[in-house]
């Protein structure tokens, strides 16, 4: 195990803007990729050095991670979302890839004066025609000569995580989103790049490429925190040794000197990202390091102890390849696909009991619950979200958007807080977890905060009292939190953590 010097030097690395060089040869641009199974969004950004960092300061394309900057130059949606009618196209992986790589290409540095900044563009086609034709992006941008320092990648699970093997950089077999089984995210992007020109065939087959850092979307916002949140304690620290200086420092009065407070917490060194959307995703950092394993973590899938008198059979995208067929597991509950088909489920029951069949064909037409009652209406509502065994699809988005409309004090929440809840308790009594961070859709639903951390509380029982952090339940504001990011830029936690990647790829290739 190395020394904690050694460890705090890996976890923070001489800033990247650093103001050693200032000449325009040394500029440092990287690309982050943030992959979905729907949509893919594609990231540029040069690292503002020190004094360039003072002059932007109230620049809102800045991100900061740690002690780095970075001015966001470009940034686009594959496929980008319908000016009009706000719905999003559906594209295949190849149409996805395509684009993608081709605004990489597009935008690749040959010079540091070839990238130009202009301002984000989340919804607009790369070409006028790219969202008719995706399949021809590639053909209608001019290819540069060259590349960007370095690259990360952060994608939905289960992907190939370890760099030595030869499905480093795939979407493995177990993902729930047929389409992208063993689909190779990384080599077309790689390539895109420019990085693949100056590899030996034994280091292209084994993704050994440091320019080029490739993991899942929920350890790649881990790591971002992780990073963050640390230099902001150092930063805390500093300012405290600033006001209480050493006793050997010369006193200006020489009145007698303070001394320093004892240092408070220990240092962070494990930390859990969490998203929950229409799946649950969890990211850990142990030991100040990304946990992989046999695979990476997939804690969505840890069974959990649901409340007392739970009818639901668990969510449709378990019935096949998931850990107890879906049932009674943390995104076989709290996900939006299982909470939308729980909604529908309690509607029917409900409707079972208390209404007659005029009235459930009247409230099922209204709300899309049945397919039926659309039939018996002649409802003009187009059955798109009906799937070939008429019953509603929870895998349409714009079905799930219905839960944005219940009130905070749904039954929904509760099962949804208390399945979260379970995996907290497991994160902390598996793994001592010092932060839990909390993302994704599902908790913009700021309520679930606070009643996820009463259900641990209660979950607990007491037995972790003994700990300061957990001495009660004021102190679990402090444990379980939302990110650093949420209330600071519009990047997604994904792509945020796809730029703390190619930082520390462009770290190594140094």
């Amino acid at each position: 195990m190395t020394s904690e010097t050694n460890t705090m030097q890996h976890q923070h690395p001489l800033p990247y803007n650093s103001n050693n060089n200032d000449n325009d040869e040394n500029e440092i641009y990287l690309a982050a990729i943030e992959g979905g199974g729907t949509t893919f969004v594609v990231s540029i950004a040069r690292v503002v050095k020190q004094q360039q960092h003072e002059q932007q300061h109230n620049n809102n394309t800045l991100l900061q991670i740690g002690p780095t900057s970075l001015e966001i130059l470009n940034t686009a949606t594959f496929p980008p979302k319908d000016e009009i009618s706000g719905v999003i196209p559906t594209w295949t992986p190849t149409q996805i890839l395509d684009a993608v790589c081709a605004f990489l290409q597009e935008h690749r540095p040959s010079s540091p004066s070839s990238i130009t900044t202009c301002a984000t563009n989340n919804d607009k086609p790369l070409t006028d025609d790219a969202a008719a034709t995706p399949d021809t992006a590639l053909l209608s941008v001019a290819t540069s000569t060259g590349r960007y320092s370095a690259v990360g990648i952060a994608t939905f699970g289960p992907a190939g995580v370890h760099r030595h093997k030869p499905n480093y950089g795939t979407i493995l077999a177990g993902s729930p989103k047929k389409e992208w089984r063993n689909v190779d995210i990384l080599t077309p992007i790689r390539e895109a790049c420019g990085f693949s020109n100056n590899m030996s065939s034994s280091s292209l087959s084994s993704g050994m490429d440091s320019r080029v850092r490739f993991d899942t979307d929920v350890n790649a916002p881990a790591l971002a925190e992780f990073r963050h949140r640390n230099y902001l304690k150092q930063q805390q620290q500093q300012q405290q040794q600033n006001n209480h200086p050493s006793p050997n420092a010369p006193s200006k009065h020489n009145s007698p000197t303070t001394f320093p407070p004892p240092p408070t917490t220990t240092p962070l060194t494990s930390l859990a990202y969490v998203t929950i959307g229409t799946g649950v995703g969890v990211g850990l950092i142990i030991n100040s390091q990304p946990v992989h394993g046999l695979l990476h973590p997939e804690g969505g899938h840890v069974a959990i102890c649901p409340l007392e008198q739970d009818t639901f059979t668990g969510y449709s995208w378990g019935k096949e390849r998931s850990p107890y067929a879906g049932v009674n597991t943390v995104e076989g509950v709290a996900s939006s696909v299982a909470l939308t088909e729980r909604y529908l489920q309690m509607k029917m029951e409900d409707n079972d009991d208390d209404k007659t069949k005029q009235e459930k064909d009247v409230i099922a037409a209204r709300h899309g619950d049945d397919d039926d009652a659309n039939k018996n209406n002649n409802s003009s509502r187009s059955n798109e979200n009906i799937d070939s065994n008429n019953t509603i699809d929870s895998n349409n988005a714009q079905t799930r958007e219905l839960l944005s409309t219940l009130p905070d004090s749904h039954p929904v929440w509760s099962h949804a807080a208390n399945a979260i809840a379970n995996l907290c308790v497991s994160l902390l009594l598996l793994t001592s977890m010092q932060k839990i961070v909390l993302g994704g859709g599902i908790m913009k639903r700021y309520a679930l905060y606070d009643m996820i951390r009463q259900r641990v509380w209660s979950i607990l029982n007491g037995y972790l009292d003994c700990v300061e952090e957990l001495s009660d339940v004021q102190q679990l504001d402090n444990v379980i939190v939302e990110g650093c990011w949420v209330k600071k830029n519009k990047l997604g936690s994904g792509l945020v953590g796809a730029y703390a990647l190619a930082l520390d790829a462009y770290e190594e290739s140094k």
